[in-house]
């Protein structure tokens, strides 16, 4: 927290306090959690430690090596075509977007919006 300015430093700090956290003699470990995280504020690598050994998902390298367990990534499917098609009439509430959908291929360049906005952003192949 050295290299940040007095400003930034004040708010964080100010932040941590007002959440309960004791920052006397302690450093912040960003990767350990938000500012108003007991957990992210350590003394020792031991605190560190111990915060990986209470999280088995989170992997760290650096001063501390653990390797978190890795889980089982969800698939993701389509959006549902009643979704679609209710989402679709909720834009259409806007005029601007009404018009642009009475235009040539309107309805379809409004459902490809609402896809792309409201769907998986990837699908697992």
């Amino acid at each position: 927290m050295e290299s940040m300015t007095p400003t930034v430093r004040n708010r964080i700090l100010k932040r941590a306090k007002a959440a309960g956290v004791d920052t006397a003699g302690k450093f912040y470990v960003s990767g350990l959690g938000k500012y108003h995280d007991q957990r992210a504020w350590v003394s020792t690598i031991d605190d560190i430690h111990d915060v990986a050994k209470a999280n088995p998902h989170l992997t760290m390298t650096g001063l501390v090596n653990q390797k978190g367990r890795q889980t089982k990534e969800i698939e993701k499917v389509d959006l549902a075509e009643d979704l679609v098609q209710g989402l679709m009439g909720t834009y259409l509430q806007n005029p601007k977007e009404r018009e642009a959908a009475g235009k040539r291929n309107g309805m379809a360049e409004l459902r490809e919006k609402v896809i792309a906005k409201h769907g998986a952003k990837s699908r697992k192949k």
